[in-house]
């Protein structure tokens, strides 16, 4: 993994920037279902991610790993920030990244897609910019390090495995303007449909009641993750979810989940 040249194997067969289509292993804290942090690692550019109530960095791993605190992560390494999206530009607000997966061995991503009615056949196939991403770093499309020339307009979780997801709940909560580092970035919605499909007897698109997503208030405007609701379920890691993240103020996304009553997802903090 350390050979120069892995990189650029990597971003010829896999995608580019590597440090978003990279290989990675990750791991989320969640506290009384509340995101606490995420940390991302990423085997083929040697860098880990960070996110947590004191922002989201990226940094070079060092050496040696005990070395490795969120101090040395703040000294050594750089703030991530996420980019908003131009008004515009139509294209960019549309250009998006999911998992649609091989149509013969990995059936039913492409169907969930379509019911969720994000976009006609030919929309999809024009804004689609890659089809095979990682789950946990996905989110970093929306950060600055995507090429600012191809914006990227939302990512999709698209009827995928909580360990997909789950790590970008973090970066959600804790993402700043690139231009404002006060104002959050990132808003998320949560997509469910009449007739969801299933995987291994999973719903892939939940509607509320069947969330795993639960209101905090009566009001329902901030949600925490239902964590009893893992025992509901023999294998926890199974739990599937349809959620779209995108920069705020992207004006067609905006349009489209309340076109279809999609429930947006404001993470709730202690």
């Amino acid at each position: 993994m350390q050979d120069p040249k892995t990189r650029k194997f990597w971003e010829t067969n896999h995608g580019s920037p590597a440090s978003i289509t990279g290989s990675t292993s990750a791991i989320t804290c969640l506290r009384r279902g509340v995101p606490i942090f995420a940390v991302i690692a990423n085997y083929v550019t040697q860098q880990l991610f960070i996110s947590c109530s004191a922002g989201n960095y990226v940094v070079d791993l060092p050496e040696r790993f005990s070395d490795i605190t969120l101090a040395y992560a703040q000294k050594n390494g750089r703030r991530l920030y996420f980019r908003g999206i131009d008004a515009t530009n139509k294209d960019a607000q549309r250009r998006f990244v999911t998992f649609m997966g091989d149509p013969i061995k990995k059936k039913g991503y492409r169907e969930n897609f379509n019911d969720s009615q994000l976009m006609t056949d030919e929309e999809r196939e024009r804004y689609l910019h890659y089809a095979l991403p990682g789950g946990p770093s996905r989110a970093l499309y929306l950060s600055d390090l995507q090429p600012e020339e191809t914006p990227i307009g939302f990512v999709l979780a698209n009827g995928e495995k909580i360990g997909e997801w789950v790590h970008w709940l973090p970066f959600v909560m804790f993402a700043k303007k690139i231009d404002d580092d006060s104002k959050p970035a990132l808003q998320l919605f949560e997509i469910c449909q009449d007739r969801p499909w299933a995987k291994e007897g999973i719903l892939m698109s939940t509607p509320p009641s069947y969330s795993i997503f639960r209101p905090v208030d009566s009001a329902g405007k901030q949600v925490m993750i239902n964590v009893s609701r893992f025992v509901d379920f023999p294998n926890p890691s199974m739990i599937r979810s349809t959620l779209l993240i995108t920069p705020l103020g992207n004006g067609w996304a905006s349009r489209i989940v309340n076109q279809y009553g999609y429930r947006s997802l404001n993470l709730h903090s202690f």
